[in-house]
């Protein structure tokens, strides 16, 4: 396997048991004998031991949401607000599968790590902001980036990672409630 490979696979598998374990119950050298190394071995892709090989599972674990965003195309607000919402239902299920471990251990984590996650947070936030300038008042966009953003956080965290479905799951129902409101709102 070249280092490259080895590399991708420790990451891989890092993942995959911060996913199943949680990240304080995974330990180097269970990720280091699922990726058929040794546990110092890890030193050599990644000097900073757990820490870094967290940093760069997170980084990619999120990496992905803001491209996506970036992608929505829509004619207004509201189209967009609506396409939001598909990509939504989509992608965030697949993705609070992989990540469930971070939101779990979050309060655990050094500040270091929790403003990492944040600063995924923020990338997101961006991405949602980014968009929103093609269609509102400047002075809009900030509350509008939020409201979107702690709607579908909270609309996620209940539907999918607790299990309580809002609105009885019905993520396009949600989608088009949300829309209309915040329509409604930067209208007036």
């Amino acid at each position: 396997m070249s280092q490259d490979n080895l590399r991708e696979t420790i990451l891989a598998n890092a993942a995959e048991l911060f996913s199943q374990q949680g990240y304080a119950g995974t330990s180097l050298k269970q990720i280091a004998t699922q990726s058929g190394c040794k546990a110092p071995s890890l030193y050599y892709f990644f000097e900073g031991g757990k820490l870094e090989i967290l940093h760069e599972v997170v980084k990619r674990l999120f990496a992905n949401i803001p491209v996506g965003i970036d992608k929505v195309e829509a004619t207004d607000l509201c189209d967009f607000l609506e396409k939001f919402g598909n990509y939504f239902a989509i992608e965030v299920p697949k993705l609070l599968q992989k990540s469930e471990w971070v939101h779990m251990e979050f309060a655990q984590l050094s500040l270091e790590d929790r403003q990492l996650i944040n600063s995924q947070d923020a990338m997101l936030y961006e991405a949602i902001s980014a968009q929103l300038e093609k269609f509102i008042a400047a002075e809009k966009v900030e509350t509008v980036a939020w409201m979107i953003l702690c709607a579908y956080f909270g609309y996620g965290n209940f539907t999918f990672m607790r299990g309580f479905p809002v609105m009885g799951g019905d993520t396009q129902q949600f989608t088009h409630n949300l829309s209309a409101m915040i329509c409604a709102w930067v209208d007036k």
